[in-house]
């Protein structure tokens, strides 16, 4: 990658962002539903229950191209005893929508040992890349530590019975830890078996404390959920989520008991797409008091649980024991998918009931789905193709939407040297106003040859893209963003190649979390990281 400077054209404009980037809920979440939104836009891109695996994923592939509604649910099956039950035949299955019997087009069990997610290639100091999602085992485990309603003696119980849970986990079980704090949800450590990483990522948010003098803010339960869906979309195969909490927020996650479920609804379908089932634990382990408000916090851990296929842990001491027994089971179940009859789009509530023979068996499942047009493919997929410079053409990939970019992210002190000399990075956004005690950084991007669909203009090839980062400290609190538009013009000999940009950013010194992303403006297709930083 020598002599970069002379490879290619960078240009930057002001970026168009997606819809909904200053909307609703806060940058963070906009950001991300945006994401999300120009990913499955089109019903080319609004499929299926399940998204195309990475190449080297163990999980099978559910992408169904039909112009009916497709219901995935995976059923854990337990015995009497809590013991997991293997080997049940498709026979045995019978499924419910709204108490009609549901013919079951895809049967399949799965039983497999828990697998490592292969280690990211890169290990240069604060630089970072999501190339783990090229090989990702069929099951991930994911923690949100959720400290905003408990007290700091809870939250020190929590930090106890957590270090003691990692001290037991099997050395190849890999985890990602996510931490509710304020009005983000963040994650504070990606997928790692490390157990010292994962420590320390929990030590960064417990004990947590509103900043003085100040009410907190915090994000309701429905859009805590929405961020998760949306940042595990990406991902292929089933997750489970196990949130340590004080209580949800009194938010009902039972759709029959709701006049207007649109918040709801949308958390139901983000959940539905992601694969995702909740298991609420109480971190605040035994209570003695059994208030009204206590008894409806766990009701609606129940209800949770009950809508995503998971399980409600509370009431008992033991932490540590509840996050083991859904990790001790979460790789045995059964995936059922059927597309219901008469399906009618009208955004009403379907109550699915699964029944197993042949004993008396405990089933966790998803419970149900709204008739909204969601996960639903009525127009078939094409290739696309792109002419090259030289006459040739090249086939895309039909699923560009849900192929998330590869690439490397590397966060320096401005104009610090270059690790390779041959490699230059080319700014796109020099000017950066820094305020009273901030200090300004250049996040690198790397990215490999052919990541962008591009198009012929003056007989040159040409890419567009936008890049976009926040930056949030550890209250959970916005403290800057970054959006720019990179269009970048190849030399007529070289075509194909890496491309190195940067861009600058103003941060305030502490501990902080950056999310990343790039999307390519022609089809679509993105690419995310979050990412842990000290700034000095």
């Amino acid at each position: 990658m020598a002599g970069m400077s002379q490879s290619f054209r960078v240009h930057r404009s002001t970026p168009t962002l997606p819809h909904g980037f200053k909307g609703r809920l806060k940058p963070f979440v906009n950001f991300s539903v945006a994401l999300a939104l120009a990913l499955s836009a089109g019903p080319a891109a609004r499929s299926v229950a399940q998204q195309n695996p990475a190449p080297d994923s163990q999980s099978p592939s559910y992408t169904l191209h039909t112009s009916s509604r497709i219901v995935l649910t995976d059923v854990t099956v337990k015995d009497r005893k809590g013991h997991i039950v293997h080997g049940l035949p498709e026979s045995a299955f019978h499924i419910f929508d709204n108490n009609r019997p549901q013919t079951i087009s895809s049967f399949e069990e799965h039983d497999a040992a828990p697998t490592a997610i292969q280690a990211s290639s890169v290990s240069t100091p604060n630089t970072y890349s999501n190339d783990f999602l090229q090989h990702l085992p069929p099951v991930l485990n994911i923690v949100v530590l959720d400290t905003t309603s408990l007290s700091l003696p809870d939250q020190m119980y929590l930090a106890w019975e957590f270090n003691n849970f990692l001290k037991t986990l099997p050395p190849n079980l890999p985890l990602a830890i996510y931490a509710r704090t304020g009005d983000a949800v963040i994650l504070v450590q990606s997928f790692t078996a490390d157990r010292k990483l994962l420590l320390e990522a929990s030590r960064k948010v417990m004990p947590h404390l509103p900043p003085p003098g100040r009410d907190p803010v915090v994000i309701s339960d429905y859009a805590l959920l929405d961020e998760i869906s949306i940042e595990l979309a990406q991902l292929p195969g089933r997750k489970n989520v196990l949130w340590f909490s004080g209580g949800e927020r009194l938010q009902t996650f039972d759709p029959r008991t709701v006049s207007d479920p649109g918040d709801l609804r949308q958390a139901y379908d983000l959940l539905e797409k992601a694969r995702i089932s909740i298991y609420p634990i109480d971190a605040r382990g035994l209570l003695v008091s059994h208030s009204p408000g206590l008894a409806l916090q766990h009701l609606q851990m129940e209800e949770t649980a009950a809508g995503t296929g998971g399980e409600a842990f509370y009431n008992r001491n033991g932490l540590k024991l509840a996050a083991q027994q859904i990790l001790s089971s979460d790789n045995s179940f059964y995936t059922l998918v059927f597309s219901p009859n008469d399906f009618e789009e009208n955004n009403k509530w379907h109550e699915v009931k699964v029944k197993v023979e042949g004993g008396d068996y405990q089933l966790s499942y998803r419970r149900g789905y709204f008739a909204d047009g969601y996960n639903m493919d009525g127009a078939p997929r094409k290739s696309n193709t792109m002419l090259l410079t030289n006459g040739e053409t090249q086939t895309l990939p039909a699923d560009l939407r849900s192929s998330p970019i590869i690439f490397t992210a590397s966060v320096v002190p401005a104009n610090a040297p270059s690790p390779d000399p041959t490699t230059q990075f080319r700014a796109f956004n020099d000017a950066v106003n820094l305020k009273h005690g901030e200090k300004l950084y250049t996040i690198r991007y790397s990215l490999p040859p052919d990541v962008f669909a591009s198009r012929l203009v003056d007989d040159r090839e040409n890419a567009a893209f936008e890049v976009a980062v926040l930056a949030f400290n550890q209250a959970g609190e916005k403290i800057d963003e970054r959006a720019d538009r990179v269009r970048v013009k190849f030399p007529e000999n070289n075509p194909h190649m890496p491309i190195n940009v940067a861009q600058n950013i103003a941060l305030r010194r502490g501990d902080l979390f950056l999310y990343i992303a790039i999307w390519d403006t022609t089809t679509g297709r993105a690419g995310t990281l979050q990412i842990p930083f000290t700034a000095h």
